[in-house]
């Protein structure tokens, strides 16, 4: 099956996750189209350039300053290339081989051949304890994904980065931040959600003391 540029879409998922949707080359002139890969990018994907040389797909990301790369034929995510600030226009030249990604800081990154890609694995993130259906948040590096749902997955390069919990009412988070690392695999974080138990002040407890006191004092009178 071929890949037409002209279907490929972006899709926003509670402002957090932008998943790249792909259509199957249409054979009739029927609306019917059904979708056949999600691919999670980078933060607010703009940019796509198909390189015919070697049957990828390069989307920029706005907000992480970086162009996924996609291999069209199996619809995966098989790395990430750095290039400057904010990119947001791509394109490839078939003369030289080269992709071209427009900054927005008034350079252009040139992305000359695939050694240049930077391998990314997926950091899982899975929580325990919450109740169904219960929303939480995850911050990977600045990185912020909210959902309801157990698990939550970043696609990282190697390096280590900071995360936090954003705190839940009525639970603590264990743990509540961290550094992960990665090197050359997947990673996996468990986080345990405990039950927060109120405590009164002990001014509070004092003046209950008294006034059990006064009561039985009336009492026995």
């Amino acid at each position: 099956m071929g890949l037409d540029l002209k279907n490929l879409s972006l899709q926003v998922i509670n402002q957090e996750i932008y998943p790249l949707k792909i259509y199957p080359l249409p054979h009739d002139n029927s609306s019917n189209h059904t979708v056949i890969a999600n691919i999670s990018v980078g933060s607010n994907p703009g940019g796509i350039a198909y390189d015919s040389s070697n049957g990828n797909v390069y989307v920029t990301n706005f907000n992480s300053n970086s162009v996924s790369v996609i291999n069209g034929a199996t619809n995966k995510v098989i790395g990430r290339i750095a290039v400057g600030s904010n990119p947001w226009g791509v394109a490839y030249d078939p003369s030289n081989g080269h992709v071209y990604v427009a900054n927005s800081n008034s350079t252009v990154s040139v992305i000359s051949t695939s050694p240049q890609v930077i391998k990314i694995y997926a950091v899982t993130f899975t929580e325990s304890c919450l109740p169904s259906g219960m929303f939480w948040s995850v911050t990977l590096d600045g990185a912020i994904y909210n959902s309801t749902t157990d698990t939550k997955t970043f696609l990282v390069p190697n390096g280590t980065y900071p995360y936090t919990i954003r705190s839940v009412p009525g639970y603590s988070a264990s743990p509540s931040s961290g550094n992960i690392t990665v090197n050359g695999a997947n990673v996996k974080q468990a986080i345990t959600f405990r039950p927060t138990t109120a405590t009164l002040p002990s001014s509070y407890i004092i003046i209950g003391i008294v006034l059990i006191a006064a009561v039985i004092g009336a009492v026995l009178q």
